[in-house]
C-alpha cells in the first residue's frame, strides 16, 4: 500500500506510515488515536444512512434523538437506507421530500425504529425473538438463515440487509423498509 492510498477507519482518512514490515505480517502506522464510533457517528459516515440522518435533523423534531443516538445508554436501532426512505416517500403522493412528512409521523417513525436500553445482537444462535420499541410497538425478529426477518404486529415485513454494526453505545442493523407503527 502506499501512503496516498486511500484507507479508512471510522470514516477517517488515518493511515501514516504504510506497510511497516514485521516479522508476522505488515504493520499499518495511523495518525489518531482510533476511538469507538457512537451510533450517531456510524449514521454520519456511513452514506446509506443519509437520508435518515436528515430526519434526524430536521428543526421541527422537539424530542432529542440526536441525544439518544449519541449519549451513553445502549439502543439499538433500525436503521432504513436511503432507497427504503425514498421508496416510503415515493408512495405518499402528499410528499415530495423529507420536509413534506409531517413531524408528528416521523417522530412515530423514529420512535418507532429505536429499542432503547438494548444493545441486540444478531447471531446464528438466535433464531426468534421479540423485542418492543421505544413507542410500544412489539417485533418479532426471525432468522431464515442466512436473512433475519422482522415482522410487527401488522404483520410487516422488513429484511435486515447489514447486522450488528456495532457503536460504543448501541448497535445498528440496516434495514430495507421503513418499520410503520
Amino acid at each position: 500500500m502506499q501512503k496516498d492510498s486511500f484507507f479508512m477507519l471510522n470514516g477517517l482518512n488515518t493511515l501514516d506510515v504504510p506497510d511497516l514490515y514485521s516479522i508476522n505480517g505488515y504493520i499499518q502506522s495511523i495518525k489518531t488515536v482510533l476511538e469507538i464510533p457512537t451510533l450517531l457517528d456510524h449514521l454520519a459516515i456511513n452514506d446509506e444512512f443519509s437520508l435518515i440522518l436528515e430526519i434526524l435533523n430536521r428543526q421541527d423534531i422537539d424530542k432529542d434523538y440526536i441525544q439518544l443516538l449519541s449519549g451513553v445508554e445502549p439502543n439499538t436501532f433500525l436503521a432504513p437506507t436511503n432507497e427504503a426512505i425514498q421508496s416510503w416517500i415515493k408512495n405518499n403522493p402528499d410528499w415530495q421530500s423529507i420536509d413534506d412528512i409531517p413531524v408528528h409521523t416521523l417522530h412515530n417513525i423514529l420512535e418507532n425504529l429505536l429499542i432503547p436500553n438494548n444493545n441486540l445482537v444478531f447471531d446464528n444462535k438466535v433464531r426468534d425473538l421479540v423485542v418492543t420499541t421505544m413507542n410500544g410497538e412489539t417485533y418479532s425478529i426471525q432468522i431464515d438463515y442466512p436473512r433475519w426477518l422482522i415482522r410487527n404486529e401488522n404483520k410487516n415485513l422488513a429484511r435486515i440487509n447489514i447486522s450488528n454494526i456495532q457503536a460504543e453505545n448501541g448497535i445498528i442493523h440496516q434495514v430495507d423498509r421503513v418499520l410503520l407503527p
